[in-house]
């Protein structure tokens, strides 16, 4: 008798995966697939600046925590999720849940330098490796996204100081805080280059679509504003961070 129970049990709970499935089918294959979409992020992540900058409309929803966003996904409360590495992975702990293939990062962001300007670059490029092996980049990328870093100042007056192009809408990366500071992880960064060189960071703020040519025609010393390797006549260093956003769906 006890065997029949729950052999009865069991297929009431498949009968029961199978009809939620099949009133909430996934509708999300790929990027081009969010646009018109519901989209959960948690609250105080990058992935909602990531789909903000996103071409088309998004309907984005913030969640709290990784379990009520899974639950709001299985339940058809959305029709995908993003999130970092770290939290795909919490997401993918709660089952009827799987990621894209393809997702919606997945670089490694660099400063660019003009190809005039060879000794600069040699000279940021050592700053980059230098702080990459002493694990700076690594905390502040770290601190920055799990919403705890204190911003980075060195109060030691140089010189000669660099132009550095930024954007100030895109968070954490670098952004106006309530004061209208400009912070961020790419300020910190900048910052920490600086510092490593002897020299003062003077930000030159402008649309995200102009940074790259900024630091091609040489009107700043060096850009930096997650910017991958790519076809522009710039010369570019190691990565100081990389990012990678999952796309979670239904299965």
């Amino acid at each position: 008798m006890k065997k029949v129970i729950c052999a009865a049990i069991a297929a009431l709970i498949a009968l029961s995966l199978v009809s939620c499935r099949a009133e909430h089918p996934n509708t999300v294959f790929s990027r081009a697939d969010l646009v018109g979409k519901s989209v959960g992020v948690l609250e105080g992540t990058a992935s909602e600046s990531y789909l903000r900058g996103m071409t088309g409309s998004i309907n984005i929803k913030l969640f709290s925590s990784a379990n009520a966003l899974a639950a709001e996904l299985k339940n058809g409360g959305v029709d995908a999720a993003l999130a970092d590495e770290e939290t795909a992975a919490r997401l993918l702990h709660s089952s009827g849940l799987t990621s894209l293939d393809s997702p919606f990062v997945d670089t490694e962001y660099c400063i660019a330098v003009s190809e005039d300007n060879r000794v600069l670059y040699d000279a940021v490029e050592s700053a980059v490796v230098n702080l990459s092996r002493a694990g700076v980049l690594k905390k502040i990328s770290e601190d920055w996204i799990a919403g705890k870093a204190e911003p980075y100042k060195d109060e030691t007056s140089y010189r000669e100081s660099l132009s550095i192009a930024v954007s100030d809408d895109f968070w954490p990366y670098s952004y106006r805080d309530e004061s209208g500071e400009l912070v961020g992880l790419e300020i910190d960064v900048a910052r920490r280059i600086c510092s490593e060189l002897g020299v003062n960071a003077e930000f030159k703020v402008v649309k995200a679509d102009m940074i790259l040519y900024m630091a091609e025609s040489g009107k700043v010393s060096f850009s930096i504003g997650r910017i991958p390797r790519g076809d522009a006549s710039v010369l570019y260093t190691s990565g100081y961070i990389s990012s990678k956003q999952e796309i979670i769906v239904r299965k």
